[in-house]
Formats: structure tokens, sequence, C-alpha cells
């Protein structure tokens, strides 16, 4: 076992000083799997809380949280926010709810000192909670105080016995327990990690306040670029791979392999100031921090919380079809309102319920992807929207373009796009030589091509570029020529 440990806690050490921290923590947390010895379990805590500082709660509750394969390292502390803060609040239901969750992952020495806060705490008295409590403890195993277990078991009131039964289990469990014993060279890489480790956080801490000045103005003034190199000048002299990232991404030729090495090593992280609304793994960074993001697959009406500072850099989100009616519409537009979504530019695959209540708000978007639209209204809605120039419609029918051709929008509008796969695309461009393209992808769809054609002229008859992806017949080749013989140029 020594042997094992040993080259476990080696390899712990070296990835943490190549700054690789969360390899560092899985390494850590595999030498607790051999030898569950107190320094090892106090080094996994020590690193996992300097890992976490920053990070957002997630709610295990949530549709999507199943979703999540593979967990990442630190979903754990951030599963377990809303976990405590239910039990801090006595909500005994969901606490006990939520428990269970838990015993469908790995054991994991960071669970201890939650259970044991939770143990402490009134709601520890509820008989679902305690039940729970109790099958958690068991399944991760000691060693946990007992000392925090006798003094809850005191205080169970006498119609709890059949949980306290259980309770004792647990009590008799850690009570019973006999440390493993770690030899010289074992505890000597215990205390040099634990010391690396302050060491780098004291160092952290001197420098927090003006790291926390120089990312409130990234935030707050994404477009300034100064505020980036200063922040990763003083980030690579701490090691830190954010500098590193930073500096590639503003690099004349950057050194893409490189910048993959580095997201895929710390995209969780990155990502994760913007909170659980995202589904991970798919934001776009430009010159060090996140440009574009997908939303969760999820229907969240409520509860959500507001965007905070970190989406200042964001300026593209990808809707991913969520808030398709009208509740969760409502509420997602009121959020996108935050002042610190200012810089959000380009919306994509937006329902065309969250369409409609865009514009209730004065966003500065630009550019909106729609997946659809069937009913009136919509684009006198989206009038609203006083910097919308061009609209996308990936799901259209002809009657969708003939109800904007003849909207109050469509006079504003420098780029309009719409189509129907297997069946047509318009596109529509003012700035373009030839600014009507359109494209026949089915014969069967002549018809729908002909009432485009004959609403697109209304955005611009200078001039119109026509394809068929298929052989026509000859009426079917005179229709499309009566509509474009509306455009002054046909290509």
């Amino acid at each position: 076992m020594s042997h094992i440990l040993n080259e476990l806690l080696a390899r712990a050490t070296e990835s943490f000083e190549r700054h690789e921290e969360e390899e560092a923590l899985q390494r850590l947390l595999e030498a607790w799997a051999e030898a569950r010895a107190e320094p090892i379990i106090a080094l996994a805590q020590q690193l996992s809380d300097r890992l976490v500082v920053g990070l957002t709660p997630l709610d295990v509750n949530a549709s999507w949280w199943q979703k999540r394969d593979p967990r990442h390292l630190m979903d754990l502390p951030r599963e377990l926010m809303p976990l405590l803060a239910h039990a801090r609040q006595g909500h005994g239901q969901e606490t006990a709810r939520q428990i269970p969750k838990f015993r469908e992952r790995a054991a994991d020495p960071r669970l201890i000192q939650p259970l044991l806060a939770i143990a402490l705490m009134p709601v520890a008295r509820h008989s679902q909670v305690l039940d729970e409590l109790c099958g958690l403890f068991m399944h991760v195993g000691p060693p946990y105080d007992v000392n925090v277990l006798h003094a809850l078991r005191v205080r169970l009131p006498a119609e709890l016995f059949f949980v306290a039964e259980k309770l004792d289990i647990v009590i008799r469990l850690g009570t019973g327990w006999v440390p493993p014993i770690l030899d010289e060279e074992t505890q000597a890489r215990c205390e040099a990690l634990r010391e690396a480790i302050d060491a780098r956080t004291a160092v952290e801490q001197r420098i927090s306040s003006t790291r926390d000045v120089l990312l409130a103005r990234i935030h707050a003034v994404p477009e300034d670029d100064s505020s980036r190199r200063v922040l990763a000048d003083q980030l690579l002299e701490l090691g830190d791979p954010l500098g590193e990232f930073i500096v590639l991404q503003y690099a004349e030729v950057p050194d893409e392999d490189r910048i993959t090495q580095l997201l895929v090593a710390n995209r969780e992280k990155w990502e994760a100031p913007l909170g659980a609304v995202i589904e991970r793994g798919y934001a776009r960074f430009a010159r060090g921090f996140p440009v574009a993001v997908r939303m969760m697959e999820s229907n969240v009406m409520e509860g959500a919380p507001a965007p905070g500072p970190a989406w200042g850099t964001v300026e593209e989100i990808d809707w991913n079809g969520i808030a398709d009616w009208t509740g969760p519409a409502v509420h997602w537009s009121r959020w996108l309102a935050h002042p610190h979504l200012r810089g959000v530019t380009r919306l994509r695959n937006v329902s065309e319920a969250l369409a409609r209540e865009l514009g209730a708000h004065a966003l500065p978007v630009r550019r909106l992807e729609v997946t659809g639209a069937r009913g009136p209204g919509l684009f006198e809605a989206l009038a609203a929207l006083p910097h919308l120039s061009w609209l996308e419609f990936s799901r259209a029918e002809p009657g969708t373009v003939v109800l904007c051709a003849d909207s109050s929008l469509a006079p504003r509008l420098q780029r309009f796009d719409a189509a129907l796969a297997g069946a047509w695309k318009l596109s529509v461009d003012l700035g373009a030589e030839v600014p009507v393209q359109a494209t026949l992808v089915s014969e069967r769809h002549v018809e729908s091509l002909v009432t485009i054609l004959r609403a697109a002229v209304r955005f611009s008859d200078r001039g119109l570029h026509l394809s068929c992806q298929r052989k026509l017949d000859a009426e079917a080749m005179e229709r499309l020529r009566r509509a474009a013989s509306l455009y002054t140029r046909v290509d």
C-alpha cells in the first residue's frame, strides 16, 4: 500500500506544481481510496476548497442534472451548496430528497464535513433526513467525528427509535475505525504538499484585490484590452493557466493545439462563473473569456439566478430551443434584460414564444435566429428591438417571409435569412451586389418559392440570384420566371 500511496502523492505534487490542480485533487482522492488517513483527507479538502472559490451552486433536483455525464470533479462541492442551504433553512423534505442523489456517485471524503454540519442542525432530527443521512454516512464510510453523532443521538426524541438504531450502526462503524499508520516518507509528502498549497494560497491572497479589480473592469468594459493584458501578465507570474490562455488567444498566430489542451484541463472552471444555466462544454472563448454560450436544455420557469458580472463578456447566447411557451418565455425575457447582459447582441435558436417577449425590453440584440413563426404579431413585437438588423428563421414557412416583408420591421433589416430543410432557402443581404439569393431544393416546393420570391421583392428588387437543385418541367420554370420578372436583374 505505501508504494502505491507514495506514488499517488508524488503525482499529486507534480500536478500541483504544474498548476494542474484538478488533476492533483484527483490523485489525492485516489490516495484516499488507498488509505483513509486524516492528512490525505485534509489535503483533498484543502485543495477542493481552493478550486471551488468562485464556482456557483448546482441544483441536484434540476431536470438536466441527471444528464451531466461524465460529472466533473468539482460538481460535488457545487451540488452540496444547495443541499446545505436547504438544511440550514430547515427544509426537511427537500433536504431528505436531495441526500440520496449523493449515494449515486462514488464515495468521496469531501462529503464528510457537510454531513457532519447537517448533523449539528435541527433539521437532522427530521426522521426522513436522519434516515437518509445515516445511509450516506454508511456509503462514504469512516473516518468521521463520532462525537457529533453521539450528540445528535442524545437529542433524538424517543419516537424516532427506529431511525436511532440506524444512527447507532453509523456510530459503531466510526468508533471501530482503526486509522492507517503512515510511514515517514508518506507523512513528509503530505506535509510538503500542504505547505505548497498554503504558500500558493498566501501569494494569491496578497494580490487578490488587484486581480478582482482587473476582473471587474474586464466584465464591465469587455472591449478594453488593456485590463486583460495586465491580468494575463499577473497570472503568468503565478503560473495560472488562464494567463497563458489569454496570451495565446491574443497571439497573431495562436497555438491551437495548446489552446485546446488548456481548455480541456480548465474549461469547467472558466465556464463556472456563468452559473448552472449554461450547458457545459459549449462555451466559445475569445481573448481569454467566454463570448458565446449555449443554455441548458430545460424549461425552468422561475428560480434561475440573475446573471452575474462574468456575463459581461458574453456576446452570443444559443437558447437551445428552451422557453417554448409563454410562462418561461416571460421569465427569460426579463432575465435577458439584466444589465450584465448588455453585451449580448446575438441570440440563436430562440423559440417563437421567447421571440415575442423580447420586444418588451430594450435589448441590444442585433442578430436574432428564431426557430419558427406560425401566428401573427411576431414581427411587430420584434420591431420594438431598437438595434435588430439581421433576422433568421431556421424552420420557416412561406407565410413567414410574407409576414416579415409586410411588417414595419422589414425596412430596418439589412439581412434576412429563412429556410425550410429539404425545400428552399432564401437570403436577403442589402449590402450585396445581388441582394436576394434563393434556392429551390425540392421540385415539390415550386409554388412555395414563387410565394417567397414575390414577397422578397419588398426587401429589394435590385437583383435576384435564383438556383435550383432539381431539374424542373416547363410549367414550373415558367412560374419561377414570372416571379423573378419582378426583379431588375436576375442571375
